[in-house]
């Protein structure tokens, strides 16, 4: 009885946190005085404990995702009152559960307790999948160490959670996912990648759970590439500024370190349509007739022009010097310009850095739309990742100008490229500055001559800095550096 008191003091002081207050005090008297709670928050704390399997347990957080609390508030059932979901881990297995709390006749009662399909809660999200009235729940779930994740999906029915797969209590093994209109029917769509083993190795697949009128069924599935090591991410967008069609982009990491890309969209009856695909080139490339020579023989040419999903490919910057230790690979797609357009981005090795080590390398990020079968250039721009800013080159710059990455002092220099012995050391042509500054840092003299952008992060300003006596076709004005600055 002790510990189950002891959870629940710990509990009362996450709904506290919940209830939105800010205030703090210093007052040794109020930080040894437990919060106070209001009758509602007493009431939830009193149905959850209620409801446990056991007096011990461990309430659980969402990993990522917009609700990180072990209580999540919703209206699940669209009566205009938020319910509440719970996750927690009873001390007899190392099953995590989910329990719907509800009020009958103005008391929170716990209306369902049940298994969910791992250790930990990756995520929970709220989707119209069915068009029911009612918000259908989403629920990411894994082992301790973030492996096996496993999706599964709830419908609201009688008060009560109940599987909503056709077939029931089977979950769906995934790697990432994304929720989103994707059909065009003013329902939500589930898209999620993941692998499953095919002989001796990894099979890697995209899938859509959709609604079909009577029940929420997977829909489709598409066979990835073979190549695949691991997934780097999936967004949903408008495949180009010519075409209205939302497309899926799912970005890979190969097994030889490069990232790629492919894409589908979703046609009207719920199955996939590839755009980029890497099975769809390979079975068109095995379909193809073989080439012939004037004499009859078969040749193969001595080069083969890539495809398209190949010109997808380019260097993982993960471990670049414009990056911090542990980052996630990139560059990845997304709407980088805001015009609602999807951006595929490749990267090259900027002029000077050829030769460098990768983790001294930077890189000129391109970011391409989709147009018909080939990628065109939208805008090009050099990342700092690390510094969480992008500076957009303009085209004259492309080629001509380089960077020289001042580590100690937080900076970028922009210079002119002449293709010397010591380019990266030739500071003759030099463009601009722009340098991170913590507030908490010693500002000194030498930040007298730069300009403060307006944008800041935090703790973090960024300043600029253009020579006055820059000229030339390379030069930028302040107003110009201004225009190209922007924060990731």
């Amino acid at each position: 009885m002790q510990n189950k008191i002891v959870l629940s003091a710990v509990l009362l002081a996450c709904l506290w946190a919940l209830s939105g207050c800010s205030g703090f005090s210093s007052s040794t008297a109020d930080l040894m005085r437990p919060p106070r709670l209001t009758p509602e928050q007493s009431a939830i704390n009193e149905a959850l404990t209620a409801a446990a399997l056991t007096q011990t347990y461990t309430l659980k957080y969402p990993k990522s995702g917009e609700y990180r609390s072990a209580f999540v508030f919703h209206d699940i059932d669209g009566d205009g009152v938020e319910e509440a979901i719970a996750f927690y881990e009873p001390d007899i297995n190392d099953t995590a559960r989910i329990v719907l709390l509800d009020r009958e006749g103005g008391v929170w009662k716990a209306s369902c307790d049940l298994a969910g399909a791992g250790q930990d809660v990756e995520f929970v999200a709220f989707a119209n999948l069915t068009a029911s009235g009612s918000s259908d729940i989403v629920v990411g779930w894994s082992a301790s160490d973030g492996s096996d994740k496993q999706l599964s999906i709830y419908t609201y029915a009688d008060g009560i959670l109940v599987n909503g797969l056709k077939g029931g209590g089977s979950n769906m093994e995934y790697d990432a996912y994304l929720i989103g209109d994707l059909s065009g029917n003013g329902r939500d769509d589930i898209v999620f990648t993941g692998s499953s083993v095919s002989g001796a190795r990894d099979a890697y697949w995209v899938k859509m759970v959709c609604f079909d009128g009577n029940d929420l069924v997977i829909s489709d599935r598409m066979a990835l590439s073979d190549r695949i090591d691991t997934f780097a991410g999936i967004t949903a967008g408008r495949i180009s500024a010519s075409s209205p069609k939302h497309g899926v982009f799912i970005d890979e990491v190969l097994s030889n370190g490069m990232l790629a890309t492919e894409v589908f969209t979703v046609n009207s009856s719920n199955r996939f349509e590839p755009v980029i695909s890497s099975a769809a080139e390979a079975e068109a490339s095995a379909l193809a007739a073989p080439a012939e020579s004037p004499d009859g023989d078969i040749y193969e040419p001595d080069y083969k022009t890539p495809t398209l999903f190949e010109r997808t490919f380019r260097v993982n910057t993960a471990y670049s010097a414009a990056s911090s230790d542990n980052e996630a690979a990139a560059p990845l797609c997304g709407d980088a310009d805001g015009d609602r357009v999807i951006e595929i981005p490749t990267a090259s090795v900027l002029p000077g850095y050829e030769e460098q080590a990768e983790s001294e390398t930077l890189y000129l990020i391109e970011y391409n739309h989709l147009e018909g079968d080939t990628l065109k250039r939208a805008f090009a721009a050099a990342v700092n990742r690390s510094g969480g800013y992008r500076v957009r080159f303009p085209d004259e710059w492309i080629g001509a100008v380089t960077i020289v990455n001042q580590v100690e002092s937080n900076e970028w220099r922009f210079i002119g490229y002449n293709g010397g012995e010591d380019p990266l050391n030739d500071l003759s042509v030099e463009l601009a500055r722009i340098r991170v500054v913590s507030q908490k840092d010693y500002q000194d003299k030498f930040l007298e001559n730069y300009r403060k952008f307006s944008q800041t992060r935090g703790m973090f300003q960024y300043y600029g800095y253009v020579p006055p006596a820059a000229s030339g076709p390379l030069s930028v004005t302040w107003d110009e550096l201004q225009e190209m600055f922007s924060l990731l």
